[in-house]
């Protein structure tokens, strides 16, 4: 190989690795640019906040839904031994009897309260899903504009 082909093929192994350095700088520009963007940051924070809703929101569902399945079972408890024969006192039945009364109240309020986490932690699942759709709308949004910019400012 001839003198003249090696520094032609060093020089243009130089040019590369220089065109190289200056995409990494601009990647890294576009990269900064996004994670600096005023909107981008506000729906970054919107968002977390709606994860961190959604969270609280299923943990209290699991609670409420933990607080059914016990009551639920006490009731099965007290309701076998109303109806099992064991207990034969009057009085001793006729408090039974109240108590059994008492949970399924209890029971129906746990329903409703139960219902009414669930709710609200579907439409915190579907707040979090706009803010997630909002913030991957607004980040494709404004990286589509910096591409624009650059292939802009790269034909002047």
């Amino acid at each position: 190989m001839s003198t003249t082909k090696i520094t032609a093929t060093l020089y243009q192994l130089q040019q590369l690795d220089l065109e190289l350095e200056r995409l990494i700088a601009e990647q890294q520009a576009l990269v900064s640019s996004l994670q600096g963007d005023s909107t981008l940051k506000r729906l970054r924070a919107e968002h977390n906040i709606a994860q961190q809703q959604l969270h609280s929101g299923l943990q209290a569902q699991k609670e409420a839904e933990w607080a059914l399945e016990e009551l639920d079972q006490r009731l099965r408890t007290q309701e076998q031994r109303l109806y099992s024969g064991t207990v034969t006192n009057p009085k001793e039945l006729y408090a039974l009897q109240q108590e059994v009364q008492r949970l399924r109240a209890q029971q129906n309020r746990q329903e409703e309260m139960a219902l009414e986490v669930i709710l609200a932690t579907e439409s915190l699942q579907e707040t979090t899903n706009n803010k997630a759709e909002a913030l991957r709308q607004s980040a494709s949004n404004l990286y589509v504009i910096l591409i624009l910019n650059y292939l802009n400012a790269m034909k002047l």
